[in-house]
């Protein structure tokens, strides 16, 4: 099947005909501006509707599978169901243990599942130390290349809670 899209486009009246497809024109009332075989680079930048069916944005994807049409719960840019930290905004997605918890969500160092004192003693061994991408120190929390005082302030706010969510982990 041809990828078919409707150009939207704001007008004050619509003219079926025109070669756009706007205001109350859809395919079934206007085929000949609403039905278009392919893309052209005239097309909107990013997906205008995730419900339409439609490749509006002219990336080979329709909707489902557009990743711009993927719930993104943090806006981080990365689809909440291959984020590895889906409440805290990560887009570099380091996880420095491969464990699936990013590490700007992952506070247990000794994955024991919760962060506690333990970790906090793990944590302390590490203050000051650098952190290489791309696997980083695992106390670099904010995945910035050093662990330091901005990494504690986050740490702290890990305290208690088990690491996560994360998008690939149920």
């Amino acid at each position: 099947t041809t990828n078919r899209f409707c150009r939207l486009m704001p007008r004050l009246r619509a003219s079926c005909g025109d070669g756009l497809c706007e205001g109350a024109e859809t395919a079934g009332s206007c085929a000949l501006d609403c039905s278009v075989p392919v893309c052209v680079g005239t097309e909107a930048p990013a997906e205008l509707s995730c419900g339409d069916g439609i490749d509006n944005d002219c990336d080979g994807l329709t909707d489902s599978a557009d990743a711009e049409c993927q719930p993104d719960t943090d806006a981080d840019g990365v689809p909440d169901a291959v984020d590895n930290c889906t409440l805290v905004a990560n887009p570099v997605q380091c996880d420095s243990d491969a464990d699936d918890f990013g590490n700007h969500c992952d506070g247990d160092f000794n994955n024991n599942s919760a962060t506690n004192s333990q970790d906090y003693v793990l944590f302390r061994q590490q203050l000051g130390q650098p952190s290489v991408a791309p696997t980083y120190n695992q106390a670099d929390i904010n995945c910035n290349g050093v662990v330091n005082s901005q990494d504690y302030v986050l740490f702290r706010g890990l305290l208690g809670a088990p690491p996560g969510p994360s998008g690939p982990l149920p």
